[in-house]
């Protein structure tokens, strides 16, 4: 009899201690929902905002670097390439290291692409210009 009595007893501290366990599970959970909600969490508000903030300067930096790469191989394609001039042979070689580059970089740089590059080149020939430009991205 005292041994079912402590198989008992026993079963009934391991059964409140789970208990328990679940009991500050949901009371931590309880306390991050009340700090994001209230003025005494602001600990989830606050790494929000910094997680925001770091992927807007991520985007932004991504956006600047695409875009002053795109005016340099619109430049060096008119300039080395085409030598400012529009001719047939130059035509055929846009088309030409399109298909090279799509190979190796993907649609990106795709001929019509390659083309609005040398639009954007054209149309901002001076890098202090463009420089001006990405600055108000």
């Amino acid at each position: 009899m005292a041994t079912r009595k402590k198989k008992t007893a026993s079963k009934k501290r391991r059964m409140q201690s789970k208990a328990s366990k679940q009991t500050r599970a949901v009371r931590s959970a309880d306390v991050v929902t009340k700090a994001a909600r209230g003025g005494r969490g602001v600990l989830l508000k606050d790494l929000r905002r910094l997680i925001h903030e770091a992927q807007r300067a991520a985007a932004v930096a991504v956006n600047v670097s695409l875009t002053m790469l795109y005016w340099r191989v619109g430049k060096r394609i008119r300039e080395d390439v085409l030598a400012c001039q529009r001719a047939d042979y130059g035509e055929q070689i846009v088309a030409t290291v399109s298909r090279q580059l799509v190979r190796e970089y993907g649609q990106g740089f795709a001929e019509k692409n390659l083309r609005r590059m040398l639009q954007f080149a054209e149309a901002f020939s001076d890098e202090k210009i463009v420089a001006t430009l990405w600055r108000q991205l």
